[in-house]
């Protein structure tokens, strides 16, 4: 299943990134992320701001309705993830991260030439999970796991955006469901679930809706 919906994903990426049809174009660009996790359980002042420049692509495929309405959906490869303190063990820092392919479906409002708001939902599949662990600024572990269930592998995420004019972009988006992948009770119990959390982001974007059409024509 696995293999199944990886290969679903990476088609939709080919598609997306070819020619679009009559009414529709395409755009890309990268972010650069800030992220953090909210703490649903023992975790709650030790959370550190995650950098993450790489690698997150997205390419988008748009429609504008209107000069003032638009949809889109498209494809992006995320690097999701938090950093923490752990309140159970002194002097350490955990390290968590997924990298996930996914699909965003959402609509613009607002001048589609110029600035607009614009909000959706996201799946994101989780195919690859790190974890770090750093004793006194060292690191003393790190483990990755290619489509393992210690995370959620479905991972649903919620978005909301500007777009200025110039091009630049600023994103908001936050993951409903906990990080880590309850069912798992074997290391969820006896590690992951004094860190458990929903993550939340800010990403900055360059040119992420700036195609070469934008507005409305009959």
């Amino acid at each position: 299943m696995n293999k199944l919906i990886t290969s679903l994903l990476f088609t939709l990426l080919i598609v997306v990134s070819a020619n679009a049809q009559s009414g529709w174009y395409t755009t890309s660009g990268s972010e650069t992320i800030f992220s953090w996790n909210n703490p649903i359980h023992s975790v709650r002042d030790n959370t550190v701001i995650r950098f993450a420049p790489v690698f997150n692509f997205q390419s988008m495929l748009n429609k504008d309705i209107s000069n003032s309405f638009g949809i889109y959906t498209g494809v992006n490869l995320r690097n999701v993830g938090f950093i923490t303190d752990d309140p159970a063990d002194a002097n350490t820092r955990r390290k968590f991260r997924t990298y996930n392919i996914g699909i965003p479906l959402g609509f613009k409002i607002g001048k589609m030439g110029k600035a607009f708001l614009y909000a959706g939902g996201n799946i994101e599949y989780a195919f690859n999970f790190k974890e770090k662990k750093f004793v006194n600024g060292d690191k003393v572990e790190k483990n990755v796991f290619w489509f393992t269930d210690r995370v959620r592998t479905i991972q649903p995420a919620v978005h909301a955006g500007i777009q200025f004019y110039k091009g630049a972009n600023i994103k908001f988006q936050y993951y409903p469901s906990s990080f880590f992948n309850p069912d798992r009770t074997d290391v969820y119990d006896t590690l992951y679930k004094r860190f458990d959390s929903n993550v939340f982001f800010v990403s900055l974007n360059a040119n992420l809706f700036k195609g070469t059409k934008f507005t409305y024509s009959e």
